[in-house]
């Protein structure tokens, strides 16, 4: 409207000509602003936008900002404790009928391995597809109640002497996916007796990460030894992984790896792609001894040569209650004694006069049965999840300031406005410097 309409209109209507002349581009910004802060559905602004005095105004303002400034830091610590990841572990049980029989290690006719420590051992139940067409034996097979019977004899006398301080079988009840450790979690067995390995079973199982330092990939080294198990599906296992660690720094220092652990003596040199099977130290060489101490000792090399053993993302424990009674009963010792006459293993000197009492010196009678059908589980779990995360901050914006997504809306509404109206005063502007006709 040009300033004479305006005048005219004026001159024939008793008004104000400067009630007709349209609003400043600042005064319209303001009353968008304004029009935000009266209707608005947060708490605070608009007490701010209608009160008529300034101390009015100060009061609400300052209540606006210490309330907002108290949810931010609500807010922040919510985040926070998001992203220090926690988590909880639930415990649980359930009854389950039948299971898969654990794996046993200890003799004939299993997976076959050799231990470093004990020689030639044999697992029951390993999982491979060379035994039972791939499959594992369950405990309600042929209907029976699944006890693994097993009569050894270990034949001390062909014990290599001082390698070894007692005579027993070393026995291990373990996961199915798992390479026996007989060395550290096997158990002794003193002959003369029969012992009753009653299990359990307890299922682990840790999250990935950010929430946990679990791993479960099985690495080229790792592969290669487990190659040496008749073909067993182990599955990842940490004391593996930390032992293929330390072989593959002493190689490096050494060009041999350490002689006692000779199973573990594949190693992937760094910058290789290729697993090569290592020479021995010799037992005399103090570099293998030398390295292993500053491998030990050392948070870098360690990190360096171990930093992805973390603890099994997944694995399952049989705890075992463990008796005994004497045995063998004298009505089985004849066929003990045929037994052991028909072995390929020769026989001590004196057999045929102390035979009896070898017999009690070296007979190991072992059940392993199912104690119980519950099986326990402890799961790791997030504390919280991003949907918790979402409901706190919603909860702390409500509680101290009332803003809600419809309150962000109400934002996006006036930010959306106020830059239209920059845009068309803007066009304005450019049409009258062009002199183009709106």
């Amino acid at each position: 409207m040009t300033n004479y309409s305006i005048q005219h209109i004026a001159t024939v209507f008793p008004i104000d000509a400067d009630a007709l002349k349209p609003e400043s581009n600042v005064g319209q910004r303001r009353n968008i602003i304004k029009e935000f802060s009266l209707n608005t559905s947060a708490h605070g602004i608009p007490g701010i936008a209608r009160s008529q005095s300034i101390h009015n105004r100060i009061f609400w303002l300052i209540s606006f900002v210490a309330f907002t400034g108290i949810m931010i830091y609500f807010i922040t610590t919510s985040i926070l404790a998001y992203y220090s990841y926690p988590t909880q572990t639930i415990i649980g049980a359930v009854d389950e009928w039948p299971q898969v029989f654990p794996a046993v290690t200890i003799s004939n006719d299993f997976v076959s391995f050799i231990s470093q420590t004990y020689g030639l051992c044999y697992t029951f139940n390993a999982e491979t597809p060379k035994i039972n067409n791939g499959k594992l034996h369950h405990n309600d097979e042929n209907g029976m109640d699944g006890i693994l019977q097993l009569d050894l004899y270990i034949h001390s006398q062909q014990y290599v002497p001082y390698l070894s301080n007692a005579a027993s079988i070393v026995s291990m009840v373990h996961d199915n996916r798992k390479l026996p450790i007989v060395e550290r979690l096997g158990i002794k067995l003193k002959p003369g007796r029969r012992h009753n390995l009653g299990y359990s079973k307890v299922v682990t199982t840790f999250l990935p990460s950010p929430y946990s330092t679990c791993a479960n990939t099985v690495t080229p080294e790792m592969k290669a030894l487990y190659d040496q198990f008749s073909g067993a599906n182990y599955d990842y296992t940490i004391e593996i992984c930390f032992d293929v660690a330390i072989q593959t720094y002493i190689y490096e220092q050494c060009g041999c790896v350490e002689p006692f652990q000779w199973s573990a003596r594949f190693v992937l040199p760094f910058g290789s792609t290729t697993v090569i099977q290592s020479q021995l130290c010799n037992i005399s060489d103090s570099c293998y001894t030398n390295a292993t101490i500053r491998y030990a000792s050392s948070p870098d090399i360690l990190k360096k040569y171990a930093g992805n053993c973390g603890l099994d993302c997944s694995y399952i424990d049989f705890p075992l209650e463990i008796s005994s009674s004497l045995a063998p009963m004298e009505w089985d010792i004849e066929d003990i004694k045929a037994f052991v006459e028909s072995s390929s293993i020769p026989l001590p000197l004196n057999w045929s006069t102390t035979w009896r009492n070898d017999i009690e010196r070296n007979y190991v009678g072992l059940d392993v049965i199912c104690e119980t059908t519950k099986v326990k589980s402890y799961t790791q779990q997030a504390s919280l999840s991003p949907v918790d995360v979402l409901s706190n901050i919603g909860g702390q914006t409500g509680l101290w300031i009332g803003i809600s997504f419809l309150s962000i809306m109400e934002l996006a509404e006036m930010l959306y406005r106020l830059i239209r109206h920059q845009f068309h005063t803007f066009r304005i502007k450019l049409m009258q410097r062009n002199n183009t006709p709106l």
